[in-house]
């Protein structure tokens, strides 16, 4: 993992359309449909830097070339998750893994717990589960899931 650069807007981008499987689908056929990703990514990136300014956002590689990102907010007493993705082709690899547990072990470090919000339904939910995540809240789509070294 490293710091995310300017000189990876292209890439996150990327990474941003190809996670947008059912927006995609949605706008297939549209003519408009490119603007309309492009679109949709800056307004997902305008949010994230106005609900969430002092994220810390990195990249994850594999070597030079980058294949994911992890996005988290200190919220004093634990880091939150704000967002993480891995390219399809980078996926079921350990990749994911190997990123949360890191934020797992930072927080460790520091005393800190880690939270993150997964959509009910969502697969990834059982490889959160599988690193010591349990459920604390949920509402009608998502669950919040806390993991604690304590």
């Amino acid at each position: 993992m490293r710091p995310a650069a300017p000189d990876d807007l292209p890439f996150l981008k990327r990474l941003f359309l190809e996670s947008r499987e059912d927006l995609a689908a949605a706008l297939e056929g549209n003519p408009l449909a490119e603007g309309l990703m492009d679109m949709q990514f800056r307004a997902k990136t305008a949010h994230y830097k106005a609900a969430f300014p002092n994220a810390d956002e990195r990249v994850l590689t594999v070597g030079d070339q980058p294949i994911g990102r992890l996005t988290t907010i200190d919220e004093g007493d634990r880091f939150h998750i704000v967002d993480i993705a891995v390219l399809r082709k980078f996926q079921r690899q350990g990749f994911g893994t190997a990123a949360l547990l890191r934020i797992q072990s930072e927080g460790a470090v520091m005393g800190k717990s880690v939270s993150l919000t997964v959509a009910l339904g969502n697969p990834a939910r059982q490889l959160y589960e599988r690193i010591g995540f349990q459920e604390i809240s949920r509402t009608a789509t998502d669950a919040t899931m806390l993991w604690t070294l304590f």
